[in-house]
């Protein structure tokens, strides 16, 4: 029944930043589509967790991880159509009429029925998440413009109100009434499969924000043309994430995210190894390309492991769901130190044109 709500406010959501002004009006519009997969995500998870056997569960979660991470892969490639042809506006239109599709298909199908007690939301802890969290992001990204005295103070003032957060989460838990319950983390196999996703969606994100702005900024290349050279490795993802899955059920985890990590950390080296204006392009699709498959074989095992009985009680892996969400919130801010990067003053002899 829950998921009717971010489903309801899907449709509209999109139509605000469409018709945007200015950036505040974009800025409350987009909070509201995060409202809504915030609270999607952890009842996709809890879905999985509830109908399917954890011996098919790898099967169903490459399927899912086409949703959860190949989407923001090929989401550049969409993007730089549309900016190439049409206003930035139609980014936001196109998905109204996806997200009204969704909403009348998927509501019908979703059960009203509710499986336990109801849980007392805490007003307090919903109160200092907002600075914890959202502090905690607005300061790293204001790093990327120099060490202040109020940066380093939005910094403290969020770890303190973490702090206390964590604080009454552990106090609140104990009683059945945390907002974000901590237990799932006293398990290792959960603890691990969530700090190597939490790194993972840091370099997955890194590159396809960083990726266009170096084509577009550094380069001069079109942005159809950049969406068009980061397409393959989004597609490979695709393709890679159902098979990866049925390999999972087959294998386990280990002997897919030891080589995958192995994959992924040869690719982010050769970025920083060789990436300058003098780089090839077809040598950084091939990078990409790498990245990618070491993603797919990545994302799929940490997914699954952390949901299946052994990393967690099934009495705790209910709570567990909501921290898949929270693995990427470090990813928008890693790009951000390397904005100044790309708007750096041109190389010597390098054309001022192509710094746009």
């Amino acid at each position: 029944m829950y998921l009717c709500w971010p489903s309801a406010c899907s449709p509209w959501a999109p139509s605000w930043p469409a018709a945007a002004p200015g950036l505040t009006v974009l800025l409350v519009a987009r909070v509201i589509q995060a409202c809504g997969t915030a609270i999607m995500m952890p009842l996709l998870m809890t879905t999985i967790l509830h109908l399917v056997p954890a011996e098919r569960r790898g099967v169903l979660m490459g399927n899912v991880s086409i949703v959860i991470s190949v989407a923001p892969a090929i989401g550049p490639t969409l993007s730089g159509l549309i900016l190439q042809y049409l206003s930035w506006r139609f980014m936001f239109i196109v998905i109204i009429p996806i997200a009204i599709a969704a909403l009348v298909i998927g509501t019908p199908r979703l059960s009203t029925e509710v499986d336990g007690a109801s849980t007392p939301l805490s007003a307090a802890s919903v109160i200092l998440a907002i600075p914890a969290f959202g502090g905690l992001v607005f300061g790293l990204s204001r790093l990327s413009a120099g060490v202040s005295p109020v940066n380093i103070g939005i910094l403290v003032i969020a770890l303190l109100c973490l702090a206390a957060f964590v604080f009454l989460q552990l106090r609140l838990q104990k009683e059945d009434k945390a907002l974000l319950d901590l237990r799932p983390l006293n398990f290792k196999d959960f603890t691990l499969s969530l700090l190597l996703m939490m790194f993972a969606m840091i370099s997955l994100f890194g590159v396809i924000i960083l990726l266009p702005m170096f084509f577009t900024n550094v380069l001069g290349i079109e942005t159809l043309t950049t969406g068009l050279i980061m397409l393959p490795g989004g597609l490979l993802m695709g393709i890679m994430a159902p098979m990866v899955g049925k390999l999972y059920d087959r294998v386990g985890a280990r002997p897919l995210i030891v080589p995958g990590a192995i994959i992924l950390l040869a690719s982010l080296l050769g970025y920083a190894l060789i990436l300058d204006e003098s780089t090839p392009i077809w040598l950084l699709v091939v990078l990409h390309l790498v990245m990618s498959l070491g993603l797919a074989f990545i994302f799929t095992p940490a997914f699954t492991t952390a949901l299946n009985p052994a990393a967690a009680p099934p009495a705790l892996a209910w709570f567990g769901t909501a921290f898949h969400p929270a693995a990427s919130w470090p990813a928008p801010w890693a790009p951000r130190r390397s904005w100044a990067w790309l708007h750096r003053p041109p190389p010597q002899g390098w054309p001022r044109a192509a710094i746009r």
